[in-house]
């Protein structure tokens, strides 16, 4: 099974839809939602990424700072994209087949959240789900000769 964008943008509208006043536990809860849906990460097609359980915790750190930081949108944004790229970078994910995540390329997601504005829950749900997607698939796998390198699935 690859990415599935839905799922994770209704986990996300579940923890809004909630209104959680904790900062902390919403960044949390968003952080684990996104490792979810990186479990079904492939790359190749086929093959599944290798997740150690505590990639999220990074992200959830980000997270958090941002929401007590109330940083102006393209200073989030961009807090954002530096999350999801430690996420898969720091340490490298790995893949079943012994390929390694080498790259981010966040800049289209960090500029398209900058940019958003949505008044209801479900908008922002929805952005939300769609940058980071966007970013997850410009994720860059190295793997060993002789499976070509290529992206996230």
């Amino acid at each position: 099974m690859a990415l599935n964008v839905a799922q994770l943008t209704n986990q996300i509208q579940k923890i809004f839809d909630e209104q959680i006043e904790s900062k902390a536990r919403i960044a949390g809860r968003i952080a684990q939602a996104y490792q979810a849906y990186s479990q079904l990460a492939q790359a190749p097609p086929g093959v599944p990424v290798i997740l150690k359980g505590t990639e999220f915790r990074l992200f959830e750190i980000a997270l958090r700072n941002l929401m007590e930081g109330q940083l102006p949108a393209p200073a989030a944004a961009g807090g954002i994209g530096q999350a999801i790229t430690g996420f898969w970078l720091l340490p490298p994910v790995l893949t079943g087949a012994g390929g390694v995540c080498t790259a981010i390329i966040p800049a289209a997601a960090i500029s398209k959240m900058a940019s958003t504005k949505v008044k209801a829950s479900n908008q922002a749900a929805q952005s939300l789900a769609s940058a980071l997607d966007l970013m997850t698939k410009t994720v860059f796998v190295t793997n060993p000769y002789p499976i070509p390198p290529g992206p996230i699935f």
